[in-house]
């Protein structure tokens, strides 16, 4: 009973940090190409608080397509404990147009 009950408040801990991270990325989304044309170390971490615990989120481009397309995740670090403390991440391709896709 005790494990069915911590395990339904990690699910619910990933669901908060997930929400979060749709949230940013639906932001990043909205940056230009030129600002996330740079590697994850050159990108400041977002930090915001997530069921009243900190955490990170960093943004990386980690690959260039033959199109010029950026492949970009957002990963979430911190904030609430999640099931193996696996953290949720958010994808996205960026074009030179600025336009999004998945």
């Amino acid at each position: 009973m005790v494990l069915s009950g911590l395990f339904q408040t990690y699910r619910n801990n990933w669901r908060r940090l997930r929400d979060e991270l749709s949230r940013l990325g639906a932001e990043v989304e909205q940056w230009s190409y030129a600002d996330l044309n740079r590697p994850a170390e050159a990108q400041p971490p977002i930090h915001r608080l997530v069921a009243g615990v900190p955490a990170y989120f960093q943004i990386d481009s980690y690959d260039h397509l033959p199109s010029g397309d950026l492949t970009i995740c957002i990963d979430a670090h911190g904030g609430p404990p999640t099931p193996l403390g696996i953290k949720p991440s958010y994808h996205f391709y960026k074009r030179r147009d600025g336009s999004v896709y998945y």
